[in-house]
């Protein structure tokens, strides 16, 4: 009887306490993240890509510097680079906007399975719910936790990339693909990771084709490869 009202709780008051699971989760990534020096809270897709953006217009106007100079290989690499980074941050980005919107659809469909806590044979649908909750909350938290650091180094990003490019402008793209491609990879993959660790289960991966960003990390490589040649 105790198990039954538990789940009839949670049925009737799912905008109280299921989505605080998530909500949770999501708010104490500030408190995490706060012994991180210049920590930058994200909380959106748009912020992800505010990121990318300043990144873009930073490279986009190396090149141009570059091209009025009469550097026209390295000013199209350049270029190039720019573009690489807007769509490795663009898919950042859309991963943030899959957890949001996935958890939402996910949770607010889910809530038909709790009725199934009333018999011992379909109770396991009900308790992966309460699980999927949880898993959903700490993958939301761990991609928040990596781009708000993430958001800290593109400062030192920029820095370097200026101050080797004058000298060395391939090195500074390649080392600034290579940046962009670890920092996609953490966010795509680490989340998954940690909650397969944490909770078991297979991860929640709502993007697991993404053959654009798989097309550009290949350019990024073929870029490095050629540079070290």
């Amino acid at each position: 009887f105790i198990y039954l009202s538990v789940f009839y709780f949670l049925i009737t008051n799912y905008d109280s306490t299921l989505a605080l699971i998530v909500s949770s989760l999501k708010a104490a990534v500030p408190t995490l993240g706060k012994n991180v020096t210049s920590f930058q809270v994200i909380t959106n897709p748009g912020q992800v890509m505010g990121l990318g953006l300043n990144l873009f217009k930073a490279v986009l106007q190396q090149g141009a510097w570059h091209l009025v100079f009469g550097d026209l290989p390295g000013s199209l690499v350049t270029v190039l680079t720019a573009f690489i980074i807007l769509l490795g941050f663009g898919g950042m980005a859309v991963e943030v906007l899959l957890i949001e919107v996935g958890s939402r659809i996910i949770l607010l469909g889910g809530m038909v399975v709790l009725a199934f806590a009333a018999s011992e044979w379909t109770r396991d649908y009900a308790t992966k719910y309460i699980n999927a909750c949880f898993s959903i909350g700490l993958k939301m938290m761990f991609i928040y936790l990596i781009l708000g650091m993430s958001g800290t180094v593109t400062t030192t990003w920029l820095q370097t990339f200026n101050s080797y490019a004058g000298t060395d402008l391939m090195g500074a793209d390649a080392g600034l693909i290579l940046c962009t491609f670890v920092c996609w990879t953490l966010v795509t993959k680490l989340p998954d990771q940690a909650v397969g660790y944490l909770i078991g289960g297979h991860g929640l991966n709502f993007g697991a084709h993404n053959s654009g960003l798989e097309a550009g990390a290949a350019v990024a490589g073929l870029a490095y490869k050629g540079y070290q040649v």
